[in-house]
């Protein structure tokens, strides 16, 4: 199976996540499936991202950091910056109720990621800003 995921994560996500979550596939080496899930689709990503957090980290209770640094990805590739910002606001909340309690993925690599996000929306208003100003300048 393993030796499929990448394909079939690409051709037909919403249907390798329902398998995966299958008894058949329960003893699966979750960490295996990860560097696959890089590679799917913006338009399946909401599924990819209810497959890790409610299959892997919930009902398999994987501890991962493979599995939950994919988490931490997969929200920060969100087309909206609200999801891993919510995400990360849950575990500080946790983490505030439950003091000394682990945290399962990377801390800096959660942060680098979100730093790059921060890059990539501040280089896409400053492109708008410029169009804007060429249009303003080509009108007036």
């Amino acid at each position: 199976m393993l030796k499929y995921v990448s394909t079939l994560v690409l051709k037909e996500p919403v249907f390798l996540f329902g398998i995966l979550e299958s008894a058949k596939f329960k003893r699966i080496n979750l960490p295996d499936l990860m560097p696959a899930m890089m590679l799917c689709p913006e338009e399946a990503r909401t599924h990819a991202i209810l497959y890790i957090k409610n299959f892997c980290v919930t009902e398999m209770s994987s501890r991962s950091l493979a599995v939950h640094n994919m988490l931490v990805h997969m929200y920060a590739r969100a087309p909206s910056t609200i999801e891993i910002l919510k995400f990360l606001q849950e575990v500080h909340e946790t983490l505030e109720k439950f003091p000394g309690r682990e945290v399962y993925f990377d801390v800096n690599y959660a942060l680098d990621i979100c730093q790059k996000r921060e890059n990539e929306t501040n280089a896409e208003l400053n492109k708008v800003s410029k169009l804007q100003e060429e249009i303003h300048q080509s009108i007036g």
